[in-house]
């Protein structure tokens, strides 16, 4: 006991743990308890952090990090891309390292040992240093010879040195001292080296380590990770929607000013007037334009007239500007949705934005909104969109006034941002004027102030001049364009511009209940009732509906070519029955048999083969427009492009519209992610994603997120209409929708937020996908005539006629890798961390104890052997 008490004190004393060392050099009893509860805190502190990092592990323990950009294309299954025909009801429908060492040893070296002894047996050496031979005053020693004695696997150095003096014999009687060591002191150099080693090895990375971390730490900070691609969109505010008039400057304002200015000479305002332009547009500045600009200024003071009042009266007004408008199906007074507000390009109509253009205020021209109310997104898709009907009235545009070419500045920011592109303008301005005054005149030289650092840019974005740093918390908002036109109005179901149609003469119309939002109204409900019985009476079911209700694939799709050949279409694009209706889907195993949607057992999975634009996918479509029932066009005939993995039912995660008449180019790029070894064999709670084998869906089989968006729907729709919605694969055929069902469905879209709970719908992420995202350009046939070869030759090219071109731009893809955020080795650096800053625990002190272990072992053997052999000596004595 003595002696593990012995053990322990020398343990602490000696060891790297600096509160047991002090807990024993000071015995008193107040020092001890200090140095008690200090470890004790310390201790509990320590295993605190450790606990925070394993949760911390536990919450998100895999990120995604992109492995290759580059990834050769070879054998990336092409996207499957569905494609609906806006025309679902027909006419004919009633029918993807030396150093170099100066000495060396003797590697022939034998070494001598001594065999006898005496005078007569000495090692004889003549010498001779030859002093004839030695240059004046460079003999070394006075001519004696310098002996040194060193062992033989020694440098010969001075430890043992004879001087031999010239001429004569020298006799030296050598003597030998061998000195060793007991087996303990021979391990001392041992243990020596051992921990000399150790602690250089451990200093020298520490101090590396130390020195890249900090230089990481240093240079990066901070990192934006993706927390969630599928968060909910509740609870999410709407953007700051910022639409600017391209006529800035009215013929009825000019009219306003000849009526109002009674002071001073109003002859030349229609001169005066566009140079108000210079606010936000590149003017020449010449004298005569300076001498223009003062005197408009003097004649706005003396009718008393303020640059606010000038703003607020030269541009179209947003009254003018904006002529309907919708939001989430609902119309709006527009004037409810859009409030005015001055920016960069001129007097522009913001909604759902806190700052407004107040014209009264004389100082500020925009402020804050004191009345504002955030709106947020209570309804998504495009039934449910903000929609505005604009007019800048060409008519009332002064000549060679209208900016942009008539063309519309859209800005998208967060609801408490100011709207701008351009925000550093105002203090660029500032810098260059020290007068703060809102003279006209004044303005306008700061425009040409502008107008001279526009070329210099570079001169004032300075971090000094513009330190701008990003913001710590933002929303950050992105639109993607479609551009249509007006022909198809005549035929678009429930038609925004004419007002609501509600004299619907047939049943055939309310099968686009079942995709899109219709009137409800006891009439409709008897319409509905009469039809579902007539289809009854005639064996008809719904699903069978759907196939003969819309353009058919044959019919919608005129040509198509893959990688330079022309095939048939019905060999690419197989029928398919989606929640928009009616499609045709290329390169996807779900096909629709006329009864459901079923996986195709014929199916064969194209891969992309060659890249760039003479490789596309051309597909040239016709919705015939003319052999569609009035006022049931969807889309405003607008074609839906969905693009999904091969093995996915089609969905709208992503999604283009593509007008009619003329060319689209869709330069496809494909992103692949999956998981390390690590993540795969993590728990689903900590991974938060499934893989396909994984998590068996009904109707789908094999898991996808896609997919099960469309089963929480499908399952919303069951529990409220006791139905399945006739696009789901693999239904039962008593299990499908009936006409009599859709006020129910459309009752379910309208308060699909109720549904989409975490509770209801839990659809994680893929563990493993390809993603496809298609950036889009778009054209006419203007050019068709002139090309090398003509694609479209033969065909009737018309309002209603489309023309897609797919292919990929080059041949790699991105390719993602989700790995664990936290691995072991990570894990134990963060512990080793904690420990060592909190306890000066590390790995000596683990050495250490693996030392005095030893130690101890040695100690209480070599106890146990002396008292054995005391036993036996004892015994024979």
């Amino acid at each position: 006991m003595d002696n593990f008490r012995r053990f322990l004190r020398n343990y602490c004393l000696n060891s790297t743990i600096v509160g047991l060392k002090y807990f024993y050099i000071y015995p008193d009893i107040l020092s001890r308890c200090f140095w008690a509860v200090n470890m004790i805190s310390v201790l509990a502190m320590s295993f605190s952090i450790t606990y925070l990092l394993y949760n911390r592990f536990e919450v998100m323990p895999t990120r995604i990090a992109i492995e290759n950009q580059f990834e050769p294309i070879n054998s990336l299954p092409y996207p499957a891309i569905t494609m609906c025909t806006p025309n679902q009801i027909t006419q004919s429908a009633l029918e993807y390292f030396n150093t170099t060492l100066m000495n060396v040893k003797n590697r022939n070296f034998v070494n001598r040992y001594v065999k006898a002894t005496g005078f007569t047996k000495a090692l004889i050496v003549v010498i001779d240093y030859d002093e004839e031979d030695a240059m004046n005053a460079t003999l070394l020693y006075g001519g004696s010879t310098p002996v040194m004695y060193t062992d033989w696997s020694e440098f010969p150095s001075d430890d043992e040195l004879f001087i031999h003096d010239n001429y004569g014999e020298s006799f030296h009687i050598l003597s030998a001292t061998y000195t060793y060591c007991s087996e303990e002191v021979k391990s001392l150099p041992l243990w020596r080296c051992f921990w000399v080693v150790n602690m250089i090895s451990v200093l020298a990375m520490s101090f590396s380590i130390t020195y890249f971390l900090y230089n990481r730490f240093e240079e990066m900070p901070t990192r934006i990770a993706i927390e969630n691609q599928f968060e909910p969109i509740e609870n999410l505010p709407y953007p700051a929607i910022t639409l600017c008039t391209p006529n800035q400057l009215t013929q009825s304002a000019l009219e306003y000013f000849n009526s109002t200015l009674i002071e001073g000479n109003t002859t030349e305002l229609e001169t005066y007037l566009p140079l108000v332009l210079g606010l936000y547009e590149f003017i020449s500045l010449t004298n005569q334009t300076e001498n223009l600009l003062k005197s408009f200024q003097d004649l706005l003071e003396m009718n008393r007239f303020t640059i606010s009042d000038l703003l607020s009266r030269v541009p179209q007004n947003c009254e003018n500007f904006l002529k309907r408008c919708y939001l989430e199906g609902k119309q709006y007074n527009c004037s409810d949705l859009f409030k005015p507000i001055l920016t960069t390009h001129g007097y522009c109509c913001s909604f759902n934005n806190v700052y407004m253009f107040n014209g009264k205020c004389k100082c500020t021209k925009n402020v804050k909104n004191r009345n504002f109310v955030n709106r947020y997104v209570t309804a998504t898709g495009f039934t449910k969109t903000l929609l505005v009907v604009i007019d800048f009235q060409e008519e009332d545009a002064i000549n060679a006034t209208m900016l942009y070419g008539g063309a519309t500045p859209v800005m998208y920011s967060d609801w408490s941002e100011f709207p701008s592109t351009t925000n550093y303008f105002s203090s660029i301005i500032m810098a260059s004027h020290s007068t703060p005054c809102p003279l006209l005149t004044h303005i306008a030289l700061k425009k040409s102030n502008r107008c001279l650092c526009g070329g210099n840019m570079s001169n004032w974005l300075t971090s000094e001049n513009c330190p701008c740093p990003r913001d710590c918390e933002s929303r950050k908002y992105r639109g993607d364009v479609t551009l249509g036109n007006f022909r198809a109005v005549p035929y678009v179901l429930n038609d925004p511009y004419e007002g609501n149609k509600t004299g619907l003469e047939t049943y055939i119309p309310l099968v686009l209940g079942f995709y899109e939002y219709i009137d409800i109204t006891d009439q409709t409900r008897d319409k509905l009732k009469r039809f579902q019985d007539l289809l009854e009476k005639n064996r008809y079911t719904v699903p069978e509906l759907l196939s003969r209700v819309p353009q058919m694939c044959k019919r919608f799709l005129k040509r198509c070519y893959l990688e330079r050949k022309m095939y048939n279409c019905t060999d690419l694009f197989k029928p398919i029955l989606t929640a928009r209706g009616y499609c045709c889907t290329f390169n996807n195993n779900y096909i629709f048999n006329h009864r459901m949607n079923t996986r195709d057992p014929n199916f064969v999975n194209r891969t992309v083969k060659a890249t760039g634009f003479t490789n596309a996918l051309v597909v040239v479509t016709d919705y015939e427009m003319e052999d569609s029932i009035t006022g049931t066009l969807l889309n405003a005939g607008a074609v839906p492009v969905m693009y999904t993995d091969w093995t996915e039912f089609p969905s709208d995660d992503e999604l283009t519209y593509i007008d009619g008449y003329g060319e689209s180019f869709h330069i496809i790029s494909a992103t692949y992610t999956y998981c390390s070894d690590e993540v795969k064999s993590l728990p689903v709670r900590s991974r938060n994603c499934y893989f396909p084998d994984e998590h068996v869906l009904d109707h789908f089989w094999s898991y996808h997120n896609s997919d099960c968006d469309h089963l929480c729907y499908a399952n919303a729709v069951k529990e409220a209409c006791n139905c399945t919605p006739p696009y789901i694969p693999h239904s039962g055929r008593s299990l499908f929708c009936t006409l009599v069902d859709i006020p129910c469905i459309i009752d379910v879209k309208w308060n699909m937020s109720n549904w989409l709970t975490t509770e209801n719908c839990m659809c994680l992420r893929d563990c493993e996908s390809r993603r496809y995202h298609g950036e889009m350009s778009l054209g006419n046939f203007k050019a068709i005539p002139y090309t090398i070869k003509n694609l479209y030759d033969g065909l009737d090219l018309n309002n209603s006629t489309s023309a897609f071109h797919f292919f990929f731009p080059n041949p790699t893809y991105l390719k993602q890798k989700q790995e664990t955020v936290m691995s072991i080795i990570s894990l134990a650096s963060n512990l080793g961390g904690v420990f060592g800053l909190s306890m000066g625990f590390s790995c000596i002190s683990f050495l250490e104890i693996l030392f005095y272990i030893y130690l101890g072992l040695k100690m209480y053997i070599r106890n146990k052997l002396a008292k054995v052999f005391l036993a036996i000596s004892n015994h024979y004595n």
